[in-house]
């Protein structure tokens, strides 16, 4: 699992980040000086240096010497609009067709594109490939390979096969591969869409201090990560979480200056949040600030979907689940979180960008829950699983194991569900049960056989007595078999650094245009919302005039067209705007309203064109349900550009 810092946040830099140069105990300081290298690119070999600014003071305040590098950090950081974050994966098996032309520069695999989520000519993929060994002749002869991740581009496709450009150092490695895949059953290998943030979109930056006090010269090494958001007033100075005793984020090998966690950070606001039915919707993922070391297992976003106020893997009366989960890769196994934007992951949760996995016909969706496969459960839960209802005739057996027979489908490692009545025999009392155990690896087609290493003796007394009794019980005894574990408790999923997981209303609007709305939150990434009600464009000009002269003399005497204009404009241009509607929401989204106010970058999708634009709506008033009753807001946008093209 990648490494992540509790509660962490980068460095904001549309803020001040005071950077304090102290002296040693019972000294003076007298100057300090610091070298500020603003990077980009692999934080373990050091990065590409984009600039390097060195300043230097000798007027201490209170004792000490204080630095704000935020300004000089954000004139480097640029967002690009997030039009390709959407969900495409499928692995590569011993089973698919591979091949590469005579030079490894194209790679072409078999796959149905018609699953796949808006394919498109100049899509930019990851390619995972494993370590193999080379038998065959000529180039790939003896040849070893390791892992690698390889950045692909789409250059064409059909409804069995997509073709990829290989970059040149991989392209060897392409041919043999493609060549050595028919022979090789334990290959495999995986292809997914890139949605890591934009290169220039987060940073890092190394900070050589050196600080001169009256017991003589120290100089230290300090090393952040930079993004374009801010924190309110109200967050204090420097809105960092504590990594030790000396502030920064570790060494120049970026080790972690905490212990490993297993955990990652939603870089958003937990608010009233919605989206359309065919919306384009993201969510900001932070990864993990140091991990270069290889992850051991994929990491995932857990998508969960629900209907009124069940959120929760849904049963109903039968006990027959309704599949409504789905689990998002943010990063794959042995990834290794070197560029500094890899530790920023995009993940698709609108009908347009989840594509074939959203689940329609839902009231909302949660995202959170960040686990590994391992957690998730097996089978993968794209599929739907067994589900098996045991009757009061059923033949069952307890012992070290759960033995059931029943026909079944179930997969060794999958997780079942068991669910029993309380039940009263000999005038003791047997508690139900609603437990979670796992297919253990003797169980057959007819026989379903569970693990039951897991349940308490009271829950194992209490199956062996329903054993005894079932002829004579009221109600049955069920078996449920999901897909993945199922969830119990109150209304969460599971909590993210204590970070609640984010709800999204869907909503239906049948009437009018919905427009999304892509934005920079506060925390310095890109960020969505829907304006599903009534929308209007409207479209203003700006000219300038001059009164010219019209007339002429024909034949000795002054005449003029009357066709002609006497007033006639130039630098003619015009703008557009459109007015949007939330329609009705809760008062908590006034906190998103605030970072969409507050963003100097601003997206909106209308008719599925990306539209960058300016907020022209200064000022609101935020509501509240007790004054308000139903809440809703209405905005204005200018477009970013004019009509008529005047770029130069």
């Amino acid at each position: 699992m990648p490494t992540a810092l509790k509660s962490h946040r980068p460095v904001r830099t549309r803020s001040p980040f005071f950077i304090n140069c102290v002296p040693s105990a019972s000294t003076n300081i007298t100057s300090a000086s610091l070298s500020v290298k603003i990077k980009r690119g692999n934080r373990a070999s050091g990065g590409t240096a984009i600039k390097t600014y060195a300043l230097s003071k000798t007027n201490a305040v209170d004792g000490i010497i204080v630095f704000d590098i935020s300004p000089l950090v954000s004139d480097y950081i640029e967002h690009q609009i997030p039009d390709e974050i959407k969900e495409i994966s499928y692995d590569i098996t011993s089973t698919t067709s591979l091949n590469a032309n005579a030079s490894g520069s194209e790679f072409t695999t078999t796959v149905d594109t018609t699953t796949l989520c808006n394919l498109k000519v100049g899509d930019e993929f990851t390619i995972q490939t494993p370590a193999f060994n080379s038998t065959g002749l000529g180039v790939c002869n003896g040849q070893t390979y390791v892992e690698t991740v390889w950045y692909v581009t789409v250059v064409s496709f059909n409804a069995t096969s997509i073709t990829f450009a290989i970059p040149t150092l991989q392209q060897n490695k392409a041919y043999c591969l493609a060549f050595e895949a028919a022979l090789t059953a334990s290959y495999a290998a995986k292809v997914r869409s890139d949605k890591y943030a934009s290169q220039d979109e987060i940073l890092f930056i190394e900070v050589d201090k050196t600080v001169v006090d009256t017991g003589g010269t120290t100089v230290t090494e300090e090393y952040y990560t930079a993004n374009y958001g801010y924190g309110g007033f109200k967050d204090g100075v420097n809105f960092l979480p504590s990594t030790g005793a000396t502030g920064d984020y570790g060494t120049p090998t970026w080790s972690p200056a905490v212990a490993k966690q297993t955990d990652v950070t939603i870089m958003a606001t937990d608010c009233y949040r919605q989206m359309g039915t065919d919306s384009y919707a993201i969510l900001p993922i932070f990864t993990g600030e140091f991990d270069h070391n290889t992850p051991d297992i994929e990491t995932f976003a857990r998508i969960k979907w629900g209907a009124g106020t069940d959120w929760l893997t849904k049963v109903d009366d039968d006990y027959v689940t309704i599949q409504n989960i789905y689990d998002v890769e943010i990063l794959p196994s042995d990834f290794a979180i070197d560029e500094v934007e890899h530790s920023v992951v995009y993940i698709p949760i609108g009908k347009k960008n989840l594509c074939s996995n959203f689940v329609s016909g839902k009231d909302f969706l949660r995202v959170g829950h960040f686990l590994n496969r391992n957690a998730a459960g097996s089978p993968s839960p794209t599929t739907q699983g067994v589900s098996v209802q045991i009757t009061s005739q059923a033949d069952f057996t307890i012992g070290t194991f759960l033995d059931i027979t029943v026909a079944n489908d179930a997969s060794v490692g999958q997780t079942v569900n068991i669910i029993t009545p309380t039940f009263t025999d000999g005038g003791v009392t047997y508690q139900g049960i609603d437990e979670q155990l796992d297919v253990d690896a003797n169980t057959t087609s007819s026989v379903l056989v569970l693990d039951i290493s897991t349940l308490s003796a009271a829950q194992v007394t209490a199956l062996q007595e329903l054993k005894i009794t079932q002829e004579t019980m009221p109600s049955g005894f069920y078996i449920l078999a999901d897909d993945v574990p199922r969830i119990s408790g109150a209304n969460t999923i599971a909590k993210i650094n204590d970070q609640s997981p984010l709800r999204y209303e869907i909503i239906c609007e049948p009437k009018y245009n919905v427009v999304d709305c892509l934005f920079i939150n506060k925390f310095g990434f890109w960020d969505s919302f829907s304006f599903i009600k009534k929308s209007m464009t409207q479209m203003s000009t700006t000219e300038s005039k001059f009164k010219r002269n019209i007339g002429e003399v024909v034949n000795s005497a002054y005449t003029y067209n009357t066709n002609s204009a006497q007033h006639k404009r130039y630098n003619v241009n015009g703008s557009k705007s459109i007015i949007v509607n939330t329609g009705f929401v809760d008062e908590s989204f006034s906190l998103l309203l605030e970072e969409i106010m507050l963003s100097e970058n601003i997206v909106l999708i209308i008719d599925d064109v990306y539209t960058p634009v300016t907020i022209q709506t200064n000022q609101v008033e935020f509501k509240k349900s007790v004054n308000d009753k139903l809440i809703n807001y209405t905005l204005t946008f200018d477009f970013a550009y004019n009509e008529l093209n005047d770029v130069i």
